[in-house]
This record gives C-alpha cells, structure tokens and sequence, in this order.
C-alpha cells in the first residue's frame, strides 16, 4: 500500500474518490457529485464545431442544468431542505440578466434577431445562472470546497498530460500533427486559458504553503506539465495572461518582493516571448502578416460599427456572430460564409468588451462591470476575513481565474455565455460561501 502523502498514493487517493462520484451517479441521485463531475469533464465538452456532437453537448449540458436545479427546488421546497444561499451578488446579477433580456426584446422587435435564437438565449441564461445557486447549495462545506480544486487541478492535469502526448507525436510524426497544442480542445487558445487556470491555483497553493489539497510535489507537477503545454499552444492571450497573473498572484499572497522582481522580469520575458512567437507562427510560416490577426481586426471593425448603431440597447443578446453574417459577409465583405470559415476565420468577435456592449447596449457594459466587481469584492472580503490558509489560497486562485477570464477575453472569444465560466463560476461562489460560514 502506497503512502497517503506520496504523490502516487494522494493522486491514487482523489482519483478513486471521484470514480466513486462517477459511479454513484448511476444509482442514487448526488448533486454534489454530479457537479464535480461536470466540473471534471468540462474540458473533454469543449464546442468543437461538429454540429451533431456539439448538440449533444448543448442538450446534456441544458439537462444537468435543469435537472439540478428542478431537484435543489424539489428539495427546499417539499423535502423541508435547506434554503439556497442568499447572494450579494443577486442585485447586479439581476442588473445583468435583464440587459440580456431587455436586448432580445429589442432585437426581435426590430427583427435583429432570428426567433429560435431569441428562444435559446432566453432560455439558456437561467440555466447559466442558476449554477450560482445551486452549486453553493449542495457544495457547502470546506472539504467540499477542497474537492471541487482537487477534482479541477486533476482536470488540468489529465488535459495537460493529454496535450504532452500530443507534443510526443508530433515530434515523432511531425508531417502527421500540428505544432500547435491544443489537447481536449478544439482551440490552442482556449487550451491556454485552462492551462493559465491550474497554474494560478496551483501557484496559489505553493505560495500559501497549503499542503491539504494536494502535496508539493503534486502541485509542482501541474505546474510543470502546464508550463510546457502552454509553450508549445504558442497563444499570445494565454502568455500574455500568465504573466501578468503570476505578479497578481505573488501579490494576493503578499510575497511583494516577488512580485517586484516578477514585475521587473515580466516585461523582459514577455519581449521574449513576443519575438518567438512572432518567429514560431508568422516567419516560420513565411506570412508577415498572420490571417488570424485580420480575423480579428475584421470582427472588431464589425463590433464597433454595431456599437455605433445600437449603442443604446445593443443587437441582442450573443446575436453577434448572427449579425455579423447577416450584414457584413454579403454587403460589406463580399465573401461567401463557406469559403470564410474554410479559410480558418471565424465569426466570434475576440474582445468581450465590444461583444458585450455591441449586443446589450450600455446597460449590458454597466450590469457585467456591475457583476464582475461584485464579484471580486466577495472574493477579496472573504479572503480577508478568513484564517484559514488554504481558504486563502483557494480564494486567491478564483480571484485569478476570473483575472484570466477578462484579461484572456479580452484577445481572445468571450466567456459570459459559456456553461464552463458559469459552473467554475458556482464552484467559487461555494468557496465564497463556505469560507464566510468559517468566519461567521
């Protein structure tokens, strides 16, 4: 029998336990572990452009969404259960959600938008947001909270090991692979993203010198695989993010001398890192100037003129993509949608500011500010009040993913109509929750 604190026996230990969750799920109904199994395999869920399997992704996501919450309110409500945490968050999450609808209401009066997608955005949206609710509800202890970061990291760590397979055969058949990893996901970028997520909590736990999620060794190992995965995605937005996020992070756990030095060697390595990538996706491909970086240019210039038209109540909400093939391919661009999307280019605008402005006016840009500062504040008041290292760290690592979120986004697509912000987004309202019951 292997020893509980080696790597091998506590990696042996978390996945056993989460297999156990997977099993369960078959015989008796747990949300607790049906949300950490989602949590899990969110990645290997990635929308991947496949029409028929990414509709059974947007069917089993909608029915894990409605099932738990239809079971959360069964529960409180008949059974006599708890009551679902009361939320700060609630008043600007409101704010949000009516701009959302408010601008599908706009758009359909003004025929901006076709009729089946002003019904999914209305009806997906409280599925979004009722992981804010639900999942506090059910995860609601600290060891609960531990596991939801255990079960994550473990989720990082299998992509990364994923993507290190990946990198082995394309040198082994390089002809066969692209150079550009992108494991599970069906975007390099988005890769990166998740990759920036278990190095911000897996530096927040070394710095915070928590041991109880997993051990250094462990922690080091993640680090160490998502470092190399995050070389070879070559994404500019993901670098750019875990550079800037290691100074925050050295910050948030008031190591200040480290986060000087890393403030003075970010620039110095991000120099580094723009002249290999440059090298790596434009030279070494003989285009100077690479088509993804007009892509985005195209989609911008698209969002902005959208703003400049309906900057009031904006297009509807995530109507871009629908706007921009409806107005710009056949009047402005003069290019068939095919032969666009055959070209790699893709029609998602890259910049969640613009996107969100452009498809809920102003009082969309209000309400998610509104939100996303509500958030971090929780998040920044809990970990202040809390003694609790590991709440700390773990507190510490959310503040981070949301950073990576925004910071990412703004590159890079956006976030906010996307199960996986909202599910990692309920898993942080549960540490917010637990951590303020520890406190109380």
């Amino acid at each position: 029998m292997k020893p509980s604190g080696s790597l091998v026996g506590r990696y042996e230990s978390a996945f056993d336990e989460f297999a156990l969750g997977v099993l369960d799920i078959g015989t008796s109904i747990s949300p607790s572990r049906i949300l950490l199994v989602l949590l899990f395999f969110l990645p290997f869920l990635d929308f991947t452009g496949d029409e028929p399997i990414d509709l059974a992704k947007h069917i089993l996501f909608r029915t894990l969404a409605v099932g738990l919450l239809t079971y959360s309110i069964v529960v409180v409500a008949i059974k006599g259960g708890r009551r679902f945490p009361a939320l700060s968050l609630g008043l600007p999450l409101t704010a949000y959600a009516a701009t959302a609808f408010l601008s599908v209401a706009s758009a359909v009066l003004n025929s901006r938008i076709a009729g089946n997608r002003a019904f999914l955005a209305l009806a997906t949206l409280p599925m979004l947001i009722s992981f804010l609710y639900v999942t506090p509800y059910w995860v609601n202890t600290r060891q609960m909270v531990l596991k939801g970061v255990r079960v994550l990291l473990l989720s990082v760590l299998t992509a990364g090991l994923i993507g290190l397979a990946e990198i082995a055969l394309h040198f082994l058949l390089p002809a066969q692979i692209p150079i550009r990893v992108s494991s599970v996901f069906h975007d390099p970028n988005i890769f990166s993203r998740f990759l920036a997520t278990g190095i911000f909590f897996a530096g927040a736990l070394l710095l915070f010198n928590v041991h109880d999620v997993f051990p250094r060794k462990a922690l080091w190992l993640i680090l160490s695989v998502s470092f190399v995965c995050l070389f070879f995605t070559l994404s500019r937005s993901g670098t750019g993010t875990v550079l800037v996020g290691v100074v925050l992070l050295a910050l948030l756990a008031k190591r200040r001398k480290l986060a000087l030095f890393l403030a003075l060697l970010v620039p110095i390595l991000g120099m580094l890192a723009l002249a290999f990538l440059i090298y790596a996706r434009q030279f070494g491909n003989n285009a100077f100037i690479e088509p993804s970086n007009i892509n985005r240019i195209q989609l911008i210039i698209a969002g902005l003129d959208m703003i400049r038209q309906h900057w009031l109540l904006g297009i509807g909400y995530t109507n871009y993509s629908y706007v921009f093939v409806q107005s710009y391919f056949n009047s402005t661009m003069a290019v068939s949608l095919v032969n666009y999307e055959m070209l790699g280019y893709q029609t998602s605008i890259h910049n969640w500011l613009i996107e969100v402005w452009a498809e809920q006016g102003i009082f969309g840009v209000v309400g998610f500010v509104w939100f996303f500062g509500s958030l971090f504040r929780r998040l920044r008041a809990a970990r202040a009040r809390s003694v609790d290292k590991t709440l700390q760290a773990i507190l510490a690592g959310y503040t981070l993913m949301f950073f990576a979120f925004l910071f990412h986004g703004f590159f890079y697509h956006t976030f906010i109509s996307q199960f996986f912000f909202w599910v990692n987004a309920g898993f942080a309202t549960a540490a917010i929750t637990a951590a303020n019951r520890e406190n109380s």
